[in-house]
């Protein structure tokens, strides 16, 4: 096979992937690196803000006369001392003042009640007093160094912390993150993507060598085939007429001196026109090609392949592959072109591309999709929580909203550790699908005046994929009548008497489900709509303004037993 037949065909796969490559290394990796920064960043802030929160609340017992300043600020640093959060429950909250003095710093009591102004890190940087200097600036701001791995003395990371001012006391709270940490989720998200592209690749490649090949060997073997049968006239006319691709014979100065009926038909000549024209008229649009171009190539080979955009009578442009070899036609020096339209391969080259894109968007969707549906109602029941807590007023009340918001924020973090490496919620992998809703709703039971009518009748699980999904939606359909319905009671009954069936029903205010369709404004609906027909299941909304919300959704069990 010849080197130039090679590059022709395997250029457009090529460029797809070099395309592909670079969209992953320079586009969606850097962005995903910057967005888990960011939420990373935006995650210390609000811890931070929530620290200097509860300090406002000794404030408040000082205004009152209650107690002391200085005993107040004593059980705050305790309190804020024993705060712990993360995975592993060791990451932690440190307090100076503006002098630079450290007041509390639960890994290095060492410092404590000592001045740090000229403290250094292991590079050299001064951390507290630029940390002193970003506070005065702006009253709060984000301070890069080295420091100690959590508890551990021995083991030295870069980190980012957030510094926050408590003006009243002249506090200064700050907290922060393992850069390591991010460049760990970073690595394993960025591995699957990798493998993911390696797979994509190694299939554009494994397709285009096939096309390519077959399409070689199949006109390789046209040409041996003209070869044997050329000296034959009437075995070379059936042939040639009988061929599906164009068969042109054309004389050394470039004109036309046979062609088998499809050639002929292609130009939309008659005949007698189409012979003795020069093959330059098909091409003439072509900014290079000539036909002494193709005579010079032939001087030094067996045969020469181009592609070229071929112009008919009426001016209709046809993507044609033309295969040349010099023969003997007739007891003088001739050339054999055998033109076959390549429309269905660059249509198939075009289809990979897309198949390259699609799947690409396909696992951004796919994350999106479990981050909106995963997260969104842990998120929610905090807020009822937090909401809850700042209303009350009863301390055993308020220590029991704590412990509940403390609780929930850690199944937030397992719930996202979860998603990141694909897997079902811990609740839900722990305890299987029921036990998971009861956990789920039990949580909003307690806060809210909302009556829910549970009818759970699942004989059996069916595999992680359907229980994942079924929970999902319920929990996604909770929390849109909590935020938008207004509803006073919710139905739900599940079972799996014949297809597994679910039906939901809210006496909220309703709204026009087909509009929010049609406009798109509903990215939870679409979420649904989705996960029902990767089950090849379906679902029906029932819904209008001021009538309450149902869905009904029927799982073909037989489908997906052994998903």
């Amino acid at each position: 096979m010849k080197p130039g037949f090679y590059i022709k065909t395997f250029l457009p796969a090529i460029l797809v992937i070099i395309i592909y490559t670079l969209a992953i290394f320079l586009v969606i990796l850097p962005y995903f690196r910057t967005s888990l920064l960011d939420k990373k960043k935006e995650a210390v802030k609000d811890l931070t803000t929530s620290a200097i929160s509860v300090i406002s609340h000794y404030q408040e017992e000082v205004d009152k006369g209650e107690i002391s300043l200085e005993t107040v600020k004593i059980r705050a640093a305790h309190m804020l001392a024993s705060l712990r959060y993360g995975s592993d429950q060791k990451d932690y909250f440190w307090v100076m003042d503006t002098i630079p003095q450290m007041i509390m710093h639960p890994y290095r009591s060492d410092l404590d009640g000592k001045n740090i102004k000229e403290f250094k890190d292991p590079q050299g940087k001064k951390l507290f007093a630029e940390a002193v200097d970003v506070v005065k600036k702006n009253g709060h701001g984000f301070v890069n160094y080295y420091w100690q791995w959590k508890d551990d003395t021995t083991k030295i990371v870069p980190k980012l912390s957030y510094v926050q001012l408590y003006p009243e006391w002249g506090w200064i709270i700050g907290t922060g993150i393992y850069l390591n940490d991010i460049e760990k989720e970073f690595d394993e998200v960025s591995s699957r993507l990798r493998l993911f592209s390696f797979v994509i690749i190694a299939l554009v490649f494994i397709l285009s060598f096939y096309i390519s090949a077959r399409s070689f060997h199949i006109n390789h073997e046209k040409m041996r085939a003209m070869d044997k049968f050329i000296e034959s006239k009437e075995k070379f006319e059936m042939i040639f007429n009988s061929a599906t691709d164009g068969i042109i014979i054309i004389s050394p100065t470039g004109k036309i001196i046979e062609a088998n009926n499809v050639a002929i038909e292609r130009s939309g000549f008659t005949r007698e026109e189409y012979l003795n024209t020069p093959i330059q008229v098909f091409f003439g649009r072509h900014p290079v090609l000539t036909f002494e171009n193709v005579a010079e190539e032939l001087g030094h080979k067996e045969f020469f392949s181009f592609e070229f955009d071929y112009i008919s009578k009426s001016g209709l442009e046809v993507n044609i592959e033309l295969f040349v070899k010099k023969i003997q036609y007739e007891g003088s020096d001739a050339y054999l072109a055998v033109a076959r339209d390549i429309k269905e391969r660059v249509e198939i080259q075009h289809k990979v591309y897309n198949a390259v894109i699609e799947g690409e968007e396909g696992e951004r969707s796919r994350v999106a999709r479990e981050l909106h549906d995963g997260i969104s109602p842990i998120l929610a029941t905090i807020k009822l929580y937090a909401q809850s807590l700042k209303d009350a007023s009863d301390t055993n009340l308020r220590s029991t909203l704590s412990e509940k918001i403390e609780k929930t924020i850690n199944d937030a973090i397992q719930s996202i550790s979860d998603i990141s490496n694909n897997l079902s919620p811990h609740v839900l992998q722990n305890f299987g699908l029921i036990p998971a809703l009861h956990n789920f709703i039990e949580k909003l039971d307690e806060l809210l005046a909302l009556e829910f009518h549970l009818a759970f009748n699942l004989g059996k699980s069916y595999g992680n994929t359907i229980d994942i999904t079924i929970y999902r939606i319920i929990t996604e359909l909770i929390n849109n009548s909590i935020k938008y319905s207004n509803a006073k009671n919710i139905h739900i009954l599940l079972n799996d008497n014949g297809p597994i069936y679910l039906k939901y029903r809210d006496d909220g205010i309703g709204f026009d489900y087909q509009s929010a369709l049609e406009n798109k404004k509903g990215m939870g609906l679409f979420n649904i709509k989705n996960r029902v027909n990767s089950l090849k299941g379906h679902v029906k909304f029932t819904s209008s303004k001021g009538t309450g919300f149902m869905l009904e959704i029927e799982i073909p069990v037989m489908v997906n037993k052994n998903l």
